[in-house]
């Protein structure tokens, strides 16, 4: 009988565990859930394992920059509305 050999090829991921998003982002499980549940980030849900699709995860840390630069604009405007 011949054995066979498994090479492992890279493929570029398609989901990640809530583990892996974690890892990936830096970010903690309970943000990423806090992000889930107010609808910024999108989570499939397979028998009882969470995946986050790749693409949904660049969006929404992309997404987050954005959010990061509208909050310090309205901050900067409250702070110059309170100086006057």
């Amino acid at each position: 009988m011949r054995r066979m050999e498994l090479h492992t090829v890279s493929t570029p991921k398609i989901s990640y565990t809530m583990t892996e998003a974690e890892l990936a982002t830096g970010l903690s499980r309970a943000s990423l859930y806090r992000a889930i549940a107010r609808g910024e980030l999108r989570r499939q849900k397979i028998g009882k394992r969470t995946l986050i699709l790749s693409e949904d995860l660049r969006a929404f840390c992309g997404g987050g920059l954005d959010r990061l630069a509208e909050a310090l604009a309205r901050a900067t405007q409250l702070n110059r509305r309170t100086a006057e």
